[in-house]
């Protein structure tokens, strides 16, 4: 950065003359001989003129000289011979481009995954073909999927050949779209932003094949003339009306899917699925009223979330992350004292458990193995048994997981706002706007050793849970896939 590489010079006006020598040991020590005349001098100056305490008063509060000072400090505690792995979490060499490339890949990445575990549910291909074993994420969103019309309880062949061809199909739109994601992403990413689909909109080909850009963004713009929105949003309070009203259109679009696609038609009866068409629509219109009010209307309440999208970034994560935790307790207690009917089906069936337990196999008079002696003359030695699902409470199992998986992502949610809050303070303490700042909380942390301990410190916590979580997750797969002598028991 230029104001690591020129930082400004120690004067109040920032003024960047010729580099000084060094002084030496003796300067240093003659320097030292004559501060003592120096209050005096200060004394005098006073009874000189009457402008003089005037001018102290009128001085502003952030010098240019504190900022480079607070700069050097900074730098001071992090550089080194080095280059440590943190440093490539460093977004600000990157361009609003590059940032919203980068999002939208990890979304496509998103995508590709949830396609591998919907076909991870597959028991019996449409050509029947055997698939595989309920792994535990599929368990987790089996019910779910039971709700929406693929059935994988079924134990017909034709069934779970039929539900075959729906997770197919879902996974065929999990990839194209994530495909399609990663490739938008890659090209925002090289600032490459000409439209490689224009030919499809033929009705509207000049304006669809103009180069768009982040900060001026229409949606629907190649297919309705002039498009829905205009310029990015500048502010918080400008942003939040036309976000709001994307919500609205998430929810009517996956209302339509429900009743059109599905055929899930919405009715107002909470105790079966078409209850959540039917809100699908209500959400919509009350997100839609409240978009177009605050479009009209732009909120005029947390200005300071005007200032930094961090800021923006730290509240909406952190309630987020609330919000999630919250849901996961109310779904553990609602589910435990009424489990609904495919929850508690899951406890009729049977399972089998890589790892255990084994078809132990018997000994004969020398002490050596004996295959024809197994435990279970029914299955091969050291077959996996299959285990009844009501023996370990498979229901509750996935309960459990259900909740667990939402209150680990509401920390996520938490620790990920704290983090671009850290960063939002840092750079409001960098930038000297910290010392106009009246909170006793943030007098608290005014020195500069502790604001950078506290600082790292949040950060350090964000990085290793979230890398603590994704370990989580590669020792799970490897745990269901049986590879480097780990089996399932040995999951979390």
């Amino acid at each position: 950065m230029a104001d690591q590489e020129k930082p400004t010079g120690g004067t109040p006006e920032g003024g960047g003359g010729e580099k000084k020598p060094m002084p030496s040991q003796a300067g240093k020590l003659q320097a030292a001989a004559k501060k003592p005349a120096a209050p005096a001098a200060a004394k005098a100056a006073p009874k000189a003129g009457e402008a003089k305490p005037a001018a102290a008063a009128a001085k502003p509060v952030v010098m240019e000289a504190d900022v480079s000072e607070m700069k050097r400090f900074l730098l001071k505690r992090t550089e080194t011979r080095t280059t440590k792995w943190f440093q490539a979490f460093d977004v600000d060499k990157l361009t609003d481009e590059q940032v919203f490339g980068g999002h939208l890949a990890l979304l496509g990445c998103l995508g590709i995954v949830m396609g591998i575990y919907y076909i991870s549910g597959i028991q019996i291909f449409p050509n029947g073909t055997p698939g595989f074993y309920d792994n535990w994420f599929y368990l987790t969103i089996k019910p779910r999927l039971v709700s929406l019309g693929i059935d994988t309880y079924s134990p017909e062949p034709e069934a779970q050949m039929e539900a075959a061809r729906k997770l197919l199909w879902w996974a065929g739109i999990h990839f194209v779209v994530g495909a399609f994601l990663i490739f938008g992403g890659w090209r925002h990413w090289t600032s490459n932003l000409s439209n490689p689909l224009a030919f499809l909109f033929f009705w509207n080909y000049k304006q669809a094949s103009v180069p768009g850009n982040f900060r001026d963004f229409r949606m629907f713009g190649s297919i309705i003339p002039g498009g829905i929105g205009g310029p990015s949003a500048k502010n918080y309070a400008e942003a939040l009306g036309p976000h709001t009203i994307y919500q609205g259109f998430l929810f009517l679009a996956w209302g339509f899917v429900m009743w059109f696609v599905l055929g899930i038609t919405p009715e107002p009866d909470f105790q079966k699925i078409n209850s959540e068409a039917f809100m699908s629509f209500v959400w919509a219109a009350v997100w839609l009223a409240l978009g177009f009010y605050w479009k009209a209307n732009p909120p005029r309440v947390a200005e300071h979330l005007n200032d930094d999208l961090r800021a923006i970034f730290s509240v909406h994560l952190t309630s987020m992350g609330y919000v999630n935790i919250a849901l996961g307790w109310f779904a553990f207690a609602a589910f435990t004292d009424r489990p609904q009917f495919f929850y508690t089906q899951l406890n009729d069936l049977v399972y089998y458990i890589y790892g255990e337990p084994f078809n132990r196999v018997g000994f004969d008079e020398n002490g050596n193995t004996d295959l024809t002696k197994i435990e279970y003359p029914e299955y091969p030695p050291y077959a996996i048994l299959p285990k009844d699902g009501r023996v370990f409470g498979m229901a509750q199992v996935v309960i459990n997981l259900v909740a667990f998986n939402h209150i680990i992502c509401g920390f996520l949610y938490v620790f990920s706002g704290v983090f671009h809050g850290g960063q939002y303070l840092l750079k409001v303490q960098m930038s000297g706007l910290y010392n106009q700042l009246k909170s006793k909380w943030i007098a608290l942390g005014r020195d500069r050793e502790f604001q950078a301990k506290f600082v790292g410190t949040i950060m350090v916590l964000c990085f290793t849970t979230m890398i603590s979580v994704y370990a989580v997750i590669c020792w799970n797969s490897l745990c269901e896939l049986n590879m480097m002598g780990a089996n399932i028991t040995m999951s979390f």
